[in-house]
């Protein structure tokens, strides 16, 4: 898991986002390692959010694995829920 917050002027938090690295079965430890590593470098995640802050998750994701086939499966708007309520 990577997670990259960039101050932003006006914005309470800046710009954050999250990367989140799964292997599959049969998946090649070496590969994922190296990705794992390019987060983390200097056209990494921070670095890439930093020169693009409004950036969509895919765009966020087509320039930090850009070499790697990608297919955005679905896309969902973020927000909040909070099913609480002050009696609990």
């Amino acid at each position: 898991l990577m997670v990259a917050v960039v101050p932003q002027p006006g914005e309470p938090l800046g710009a954050v986002a999250g990367v989140l690295l799964q292997a599959l079965p049969q998946a090649d430890s070496q590969a994922l390692q190296g990705l794992a590593e390019r987060l983390k470098g200097s056209d990494g995640l921070e670095a890439v959010l930093t020169r693009e802050p409004q950036s969509t998750a895919a765009q966020l994701a087509q320039r930090l694995f850009g070499g790697e086939k990608l297919d955005v499966l679905s896309r969902w708007p973020l927000e909040f829920k909070c099913h609480c309520s002050h009696e609990k």
